[in-house]
């Protein structure tokens, strides 16, 4: 999945509090079918969640990320979604990721899972995907000093 630099493209990124306490069996669910359906639609992102909430940031046309955010609006496992970013981009972050997740049993605010889940995930991941990874947090940081 790679980005056309003729095509616009949209990226959205939020924040969410998990609803309940979540099984690994619900967890594998909602990445794979969340992989699945973002796949179909061209969307690509990036999924943390660190059992009391979410970080997420799709990206795609603007039609698809539209499609792909009404389905996590509508999703009962996650509540008080606060969106941080919502604006066009040039090129896509995530160009080969359907959904790139990391579900790491880190502690704390979102911020320190965040950090934990960059860190302990470094040895599995490329320069470029750290890097995407780091510039969503980023964006989103400038954005909303609570995070």
């Amino acid at each position: 999945m790679s980005s056309c630099s003729s095509s616009p493209l949209r990226t959205l990124a939020y924040v969410s509090v998990a609803a309940r306490e979540l099984t690994d069996s619900e967890l594998l669910q909602l990445v794979y079918g969340a992989q699945r359906f973002n796949y179909s639609v061209s969307v690509t992102g990036l999924l943390i969640f660190d059992h009391e909430g979410f970080l997420q940031t799709i990206e795609g046309s603007p039609t698809a990320v539209d499609e792909v955010f009404a389905r996590i609006r509508k999703d009962t496992l996650h509540k008080d979604i606060t969106v941080f970013v919502d604006e066009s981009i040039e090129k896509r972050l995530y160009p080969d990721w359907a959904m790139l997740n990391s579900m790491e049993h880190a502690s704390g605010p979102l911020r320190s899972m965040v950090q934990y889940a960059m860190d302990s995930s470094a040895a599995q991941l490329t320069a470029g995907q750290i890097e995407a990874a780091r510039l969503t947090l980023d964006r989103i940081s400038r954005r909303h000093a609570a995070i």
